[in-house]
C-alpha cells in the first residue's frame, strides 16, 4: 500500500516514518509539509521521497491508498475529509477530531466511500501493554476491577513548527491540554480492558490561568464492573508512565505448613 504523511513534525519523523521504513507492506512515497526546513528533512531521509507544500498539490500528483495525518489537532479535519473524498484510507494522530460536525462528516464519508478511518492508538501496541492485555485475556487476574494509570511529564512536548512551537498550550490548536494529549491514551486503554463504556465520570483539572489549557488532570471512570483512575501532570519530577490492573482473582494466603511444604 502506498501512502503519504501529512505534517512532518517530531512524531512523524521519529515515530511514524521509521515504522513505515521498516515495513514490507506499507510504503510512504510522499510527505506534505508547509515548512521548508521540515520538507528538507523529509527529503534527506530517502532520495525517492516526494514532498509537497499542500494537500491539493499532493492529490493532483499522487495515486495513493492511504494518508497518515500528523498535523496538530485543529488541522486534522481538512486533510482527513479531503482524503476520504479521494477514496483514500486514513490513519490520524490523536486527538482524532475535536469538532462534532467534522466527526459526523467523517463517519458518513467513510461509509459512503468504504474506506477505513483509524485513530492512532499506539500505547495499545507497546510490548508491555500487549503483554498485560494478553495476561488479562488469559484470565491471569480474573475480571478486571480496577485500573490505575499515572502519566508524569516534566513539561509539555515542544513541536517542530517554528511558527507554532508551543501549540500544545494553545486551546485553539490543541483542543485541550494534558487530558487531550496523554489522557487520550489512558482512556482508550481503560475502554479496551473493561470492554465497556463508563456510566459515570468524575474529573478535576488544573489550569495555570483561566484561558489556558489544563496542565494537570485527575479523572475517574466508573464502569459496571469497576473503576479506572487516571492521573496526569505536565509538572512532574520525572518522566514516567505507571499502569496497574487489579482483578477479581485474589491470591489465597498460604498457611505456615503450606509454606514449609513449598520450601521443601
Amino acid at each position: 500500500m502506498r501512502g503519504a504523511i501529512i505534517g512532518f513534525g517530531e512524531a512523524a519523523q521519529h515515530g511514524h516514518w521509521p515504522a513505515y521504513a521498516a515495513s514490507d507492506i506499507l510504503s510512504i512515497v510522499a510527505i506534505v509539509e508547509r515548512t521548508p526546513e521540515r520538507r528538507r528533512i523529509a527529503q534527506s531521509l530517502s532520495p525517492s521521497l516526494r514532498t509537497y507544500e499542500s494537500f491539493e498539490t499532493l492529490a493532483a500528483a499522487e495515486d495513493l491508498d492511504f494518508v497518515d495525518i500528523c498535523t496538530p489537532p485543529a488541522l486534522h479535519a481538512a486533510p482527513l475529509l479531503a482524503a476520504i473524498a479521494q477514496g483514500w484510507h486514513v490513519v490520524c494522530e490523536k486527538p482524532f477530531l475535536i469538532d462534532d460536525a467534522a466527526l459526523a462528516r467523517a463517519r458518513a464519508g467513510a461509509r459512503d466511500r468504504a474506506v477505513a478511518v483509524v485513530p492512532v492508538h499506539n500505547w495499545k501496541y507497546a510490548p508491555i501493554v500487549r503483554e498485560a492485555t494478553r495476561r488479562l485475556r488469559d484470565d491471569a487476574i480474573g475480571a478486571v476491577e480496577r485500573i490505575e494509570i499515572e502519566v508524569e511529564r516534566l513539561r509539555d512536548f515542544k513541536g517542530a513548527d517554528p511558527l507554532r512551537p508551543n501549540w500544545r498550550r494553545d486551546p485553539a490548536i490543541a483542543g485541550g491540554g494534558i487530558l487531550m494529549d496523554h489522557g487520550w491514551h489512558a482512556v482508550y486503554l481503560a475502554l479496551q480492558w473493561f470492554a465497556d463504556r463508563p456510566h459515570a465520570i468524575d474529573a478535576e483539572i488544573r489550569r495555570p490561568a483561566s484561558s489556558a489549557v489544563e496542565d494537570e488532570a485527575d479523572v475517574k471512570l466508573v464502569f459496571a464492573r469497576g473503576t479506572a483512575s487516571i492521573r496526569l501532570t505536565w509538572n512532574g519530577a520525572i518522566r514516567r508512565n505507571t499502569i496497574r490492573l487489579a482483578g477479581s482473582r485474589r491470591q489465597k494466603r498460604r498457611s505456615r505448613s503450606e509454606d514449609r511444604d513449598h520450601v521443601q
